[in-house]
């Protein structure tokens, strides 16, 4: 039976104002009569070619059909009944809701189903001041309109929904006043490589057309702001954010500045707290005792929450403490649900840096010694510098007159555990994994908002929140407070065809990525200029458990280790050479000799040797011949990896999250805005999926270890997350050793940081997540975003 018949017997609750006589609100407002053939025609369109059933999408819908009702509100109500019906048994759902949804935005954007000329979208775009003029500028006409024919318009009709209603709802420009789509998303693939290649002497029409073919074939994902943000009048791409706080006002003051301006261009924050001395600590020439870390960690929640980020969230910070810090054992109680608001910063985040000597005193049960760091400048001089920094802390331990407290290492490692386990959002960083395994001359001391980022930093002055034009960069006074900025991309390996793949692509990303951080604007000198100094990248790999379930590699096999090595080894060999072409090029940066490439030593260098033990260290690509062109020409960055969590660029590429686990080959995403359920890509490979809680043991350690094969190449840090299924566990409480031993197994193997605790406490609902806090759960930007809850999203 036809939708037609269902709909006139009224199964779909037509109100009975006389059939003939119903009218339908148009778009622009005008109306005309209902015609139910219109819309059985348009739903048979949508329908071509899938096993979907047209009747049930119009029975299960339900439409309550009023006089005047509005073609949108038709539209919608049958978006959602197809949305719904999305499983591994009609997985054809999923592309037939996507297509009623595109027929939808066609409408909106291009007024009809037929697309708009790309030279006449473009110049309305550009009249309306959604678009920067400097397109049409550096464009002509001629040039735009080969580059429209190579847009694939049947790509839009054969994504699934949750590609389509992630770029519809978050990455798709809107008319705030009227929430009216602006965009499709194939002119929006084609104008960002547009923008960024524009000032590119050679190849920039073939360099445009094969960015474009990636992003729409999925093989790369890019973050939030860079997808919302390229192409229209905001300058600002950078989602990872590092700033450091000194131990006086002015920095004190100048780093709360900071991370409110840096939190309104849509940037993740990382704050480096370290260096601030702790409570009752003598100031102004011990006239006065200092109030602590609190009432500091209270204004750093307030000025990352005053400003919005695509209208959809709040900003989103994560501080960083050392280990050894005075008042650590208070720092780790502020997250947690106990007390009141006014004593505990929870709608923050916490990352905490271990060192190698707190390990190993924990290891023997020994005592550990906390300072405040008014009375120890030598041990933040040598933190992150290894046995300088274990050297500095013996001696300040046995020195007299100085502020310090001993406790049981064991103590504070538990006090860690148990507010990790019980937040869930207490992340850890390994400080002599990040800086032995770094690639940097200078020590690191901290992290981003989503754990994989480790970039050297300075305390801010009031005199680096300036915007000066220097004519060199080199011109800037770094001690007035450096500020590091990490530019950010994917490369999805499961949708690669083969390996040699990965050669074209890691090519394209990073001049991609490199012209992007001479295009973007800067609000502060103290983020542009060590930007354009070091010009620090963070191509990361996604779609990493689709890859591994694709090439039917289970997690815990010889095949799954071997395969991982040999991917990411390739990954990084294609990175740092595409670097050195673009040195040999444009210039090295100016800041190379202050990381370890300029000693032509690369992460198959540094890495912990004990993953040799995991899986054998069989290189397949030419390092020696690497080298010598490294050591002519150098290099255009200091860094070139990390691995940021994928929450959202995941969906526009259907693609599983960064190199997370799946939870259910059915998954269920929730967002400020809508929730959507996908299938995972080769859904019928599931019995080759690692699965969140089917982990060995119902411990992360295989994961673990097979994270520490895709770390050795990398030359920042990975959000690697924990997980556990509650519902195995007697009492559905997660114990404490089992978290620990994956901790320290994360530690011995290399791993430079450990993101979310995550886990299960519901039978059959692999999507629910625990939130032990009680808060409600920032997702970090996409990353953040896409880290799930502030900014840095991918």
């Amino acid at each position: 039976p036809s939708y037609k018949y269902y709909a006139r017997t009224e199964t779909i609750g037509v109100e009975m104002v006389g059939i003939s006589d119903m009218q339908v609100r148009k778009r622009d407002g005008s109306l005309e009569t209902l015609d139910f053939d219109k819309i059985h025609k348009m739903l048979e369109w949508c329908s071509n070619g899938l096993n979907v059933s047209v009747s049930d999408t119009a029975i299960s819908a339900q439409i309550k059909i009023v006089n005047k009702i509005s073609s949108a509100d038709i539209q919608q109500t049958l978006i959602k009944s197809a949305a719904e019906k999305i499983s591994t048994e009609f997985p054809d759902y999923d592309v037939f809701s996507g297509r009623l949804l595109v027929t939808n935005m066609r409408k909106q954007v291009y007024h009809n189903i037929k697309p708009t000329p790309f030279v006449e979208y473009i110049k309305s775009h550009v009249d309306r001041k959604l678009y920067s003029p400097t397109i049409l500028e550096k464009y002509s006409e001629e040039e735009i309109e080969n580059l429209g024919s190579f847009l694939d318009y049947d790509n839009d009709m054969n994504r699934g929904y949750a590609s389509i209603i992630q770029l519809e709802s978050k990455y798709l420009l809107k008319d705030v006043k009227t929430d009216t789509l602006l965009e499709m998303p194939q002119e929006t693939f084609m104008i960002i490589p547009m923008v960024i290649f524009a000032n590119e002497k050679k190849n920039r029409t073939q360099l445009v057309i094969d960015f474009y073919t990636a992003l729409k074939n999925d093989e790369m994902s890019l973050p939030t702001p860079v997808i919302s943000g390229v192409r229209t009048q905001l300058k600002m791409f950078s989602s990872c954010c590092k700033i450091k706080m000194g131990d006086d006002a002015e920095s004190i003051l100048a780093s709360e500045y900071a991370t409110s301006l840096m939190t309104s261009q849509r940037a993740g924050i990382g704050i480096d707290m370290g260096p601030v001395r702790g409570v009752l600590a003598p100031v102004k020439n011990n006239t006065v005792k200092h109030t602590g870390a609190l009432p500091i960690l209270k204004a750093i929640e307030s000025v990352s929450k005053q400003f919005t980020q695509n209208s959809l969230r709040t900003g989103a910070t994560v501080v960083n403490y050392p280990i050894f810090n005075w008042e650590i054992m208070d720092v780790l109680e502020y997250k947690n649900n106990q007390g009141s608001n006014t004593t505990r910063a929870r709608f923050i985040d916490y990352s905490i840096g271990i060192t190698s000597l707190f390990i190993e005193r924990l290891m023997k049960k020994q005592d550990f010694t906390l300072f405040s760091s008014e009375d120890v400048p030598e041990l933040f001089e040598n933190y992150g510098k290894g046995k300088a920094f274990d050297k500095a802390y013996v001696m300040y331990e046995n020195k007299r007159g100085i502020r310090k407290k001993t406790l049981p290492a064991v103590e504070i490692f538990n006090k860690l555990i148990k507010e990790r386990v019980g937040t869930g959002r207490i992340y850890i960083h390994f400080i002599d994994n990040i800086n032995n395994q770094g690639m940097f001359v200078e020590p690191v001391t901290q992290t981003n908002l989503c754990s994989e980022i480790f970039l050297p930093t300075k305390p801010m002055k009031f005199e680096g929140l300036k915007r000066t034009k220097y004519e060199k960069i080199a011109d800037y006074d770094r001690d007035n407070g450096m500020i590091s900025l990490c530019i950010l991309g994917c490369i999805n390996f499961g949708k690669l065809q083969n390996i040699t793949r990965l050669d074209a692509l890691t090519s394209l990303m990073v001049r991609f990525l490199d012209n992007l951080i001479d295009v973007q604007e800067y609000p502060l000198d103290a983020a542009e200029y060590p930007t354009r100094a070091y010009r620090f990248l963070g191509i990361g790999i996604s779609d990493f458990a689709h890859f591994l379930a694709k090439n039917e590699a289970r997690l815990g096999t010889i095949k799954s280790l071997e395969l991982a090595h040999k991917w990411a080894e390739r990954f990084q060999y294609g990175l740092i050479k595409a670097s050195m072409k673009l040195a040999k090029e444009r210039g090295a940066c100016e800041a190379f000799e202050l990381s370890k490439y300029s000693q032509v030593k690369f992460p198959v260098d540094t890495y912990n040797k004990n993953v040799d033990k995991i899986t054998p260290n069989k290189l397949l690509c030419d390092w020696e011949h690497l080298r010598k062109e490294v050591k002519k020409h150098g290099m255009r960055h200091c860094t070139l990896s990390a691995i940021p969590p994928t929450a959202s660029s995941s969906l526009v590429s259907n693609s599983t999250q960064g190199i997370d686990p799946i939870q259910s080959v059915t998954d269920t995403f929730e967002s400020a805005a809508y929730t959507v359920r996908s299938l995972v890509p080769d859904w019928d490979k599931e019995d080759y999926y690692m699965k969140a809680w089917e982990f060995p043991d119902n411990d992360s350690s295989e994961y673990i270890k097979l994270m520490a094969v895709v770390q050795k190449f990398i030359d920042q840090g990975m959000s690697v997350n924990q997980w556990y299924d509650l519902t195995k566990i007697e009492g559905k409480v997660l114990d404490s050793n089992r978290v620990k031993r994956d901790i320290l197994t994360a530690y011995k193997y290399g791993l430079k940081s450990l993101y979310y605790i995550r886990s299960k406490d519901k039978e059959n609902t692999s999507e629910t997540l625990t939130n032990l806090t009680g808060l409600p759960d920032e997702v970090p930007v996409e990353d953040g975003e896409a880290c799930e809850g502030g900014a840095c999203a991918i």
